[in-house]
């Protein structure tokens, strides 16, 4: 099996509504290419809240993207999702 693993640069998470806009489009772009390879699985660190907001609202934030994405595509699930940068600092 093949496990890509995204960039570090998205940060669905983050508390500039900018930055956030952007990482979701480039989360949607990797799910895509996954798709254009027959790839199935997607591993990637979610985001942080930069110490700026608080955890949990950083959690429903980075869902809606997923979430989002799930909806524009059709099969690659993000797996092995590593939260723990959640409450790092930028």
């Amino acid at each position: 099996m093949v496990l890509p693993h995204g960039s570090y640069l998205v940060n669905c998470g983050s508390p500039n509504p900018e930055t956030a806009a952007k990482s979701k489009v480039a989360l949607l772009d990797e799910l895509k290419r996954c798709e254009q390879l027959g790839l199935t699985k997607y591993n990637f660190h979610p985001g942080s809240s930069c110490g700026k907001q608080s955890v949990e609202k950083t959690i429903s934030q980075i869902a809606q993207a997923i979430n989002e994405c799930h909806q524009k595509t059709e099969y690659v699930i993000p797996g092995e999702i590593n939260y723990y940068k959640l409450s790092m600092t930028c």
